[in-house]
């Protein structure tokens, strides 16, 4: 645990840094009885370092709680960039500061969000983690429901961003993935499953391919929320996810993913059983 790894992708020396305390490939059974059509409402999901974060979509504005990130103990992390689906924020302070990333992301009608936060790692560690958030649901009468689109995530290492005295001191910022998300959610027997497949990861998201994984089922509480376990395609698990449902029948979703020793099956030459990714999905109802 919280060993240090070096990686070349590129042609550039990535370093990289554990912190994973979510990964859990135990897996999640579904049943249980139906949720009452009420305004139950989740606490928020939250895993990793992560300790808050406040996102509005309206203005583009993230605030975040997490270590080393910044001098207030809730940073605000400036103005958004768009980036597809969700928007992006960065955050560095000085050349021997972290470099932090974020991705946020809000559904259609305003009722579930999502953030994911990670620096690249520094001085042998990183910090990372995701959280969702729900504003309201109700659920359905029952019945099975789709839900479709893009997820973002962040790894565990990347390029240099910054200098120091030494090798450790150097700061480095994540490498992207990104990838599209298949999710189903039965709410007569309050199951969900799903998969992440098209998964690449690069500076922008682009370039090197990752194996496709997949949600075991994973059971939905009165109040919307579910967990469940990742495996790969040949069931080795790698990881978990969370997440909350929201809107008035269950418009929406907001995931959360923790992936831990594995889930690159090789695609990261020297991770070493090393790499770790956060990331989020926030998905209108097909």
């Amino acid at each position: 645990m919280n060993k240090f790894i070096a990686i070349t992708v590129s042609a550039v020396v990535l370093a990289a840094c554990t912190d994973q305390r979510n990964a859990d490939s135990t897996d999640n059974g579904g049943g249980g009885s139906n949720p009452p059509p009420g305004g139950v409402t989740s606490d928020n999901v939250l895993v990793g370092d992560l300790k808050a974060a406040t996102y509005d979509a309206g203005d583009g504005s993230l605030v975040v709680q997490i270590t080393l990130d910044g001098n207030d103990l809730n940073q605000d992390y400036g103005a958004a960039t768009p980036d597809g689906d969700y928007d992006l924020f960065t955050l560095q302070n000085s050349m021997t500061d972290r470099f932090f990333t974020a991705f946020a992301g809000e559904s259609t009608d305003g009722s579930v969000s999502a953030v994911v936060v990670s620096d690249g790692g520094q001085f042998n560690r990183f910090f990372g983690g995701a959280t969702a958030s729900q504003a309201s649901y109700s659920a359905p009468a029952g019945g099975i429901t789709n839900y479709s689109g893009d997820y973002v995530g962040l790894l565990n290492f990347g390029p240099a961003a910054g200098s120091g005295p030494g090798d450790s001191s150097t700061p480095h910022r994540s490498l992207q993935v990104n990838g599209e998300v298949f999710f189903k959610a039965d709410f007569t027997d309050n199951a969900v499953n799903g998969n992440i497949y098209n998964r690449t990861y690069g500076p922008d998201g682009t370039g090197t391919d990752l194996p496709e994984v997949v949600l075991t089922i994973g059971e939905i509480a009165a109040d919307g929320s579910f967990t469940g376990s990742v495996e790969l395609l040949d069931q080795t698990g790698v990881g978990s996810y969370a997440g909350v449902f929201g809107g008035s029948g269950a418009t929406a979703v907001a995931g959360t993913v923790a992936l831990g020793a594995g889930f690159s099956d090789g695609a990261i030459p020297g991770a070493d059983g090393n790499e770790r990714e956060f990331g989020i999905f926030v998905l209108d109802q097909d």
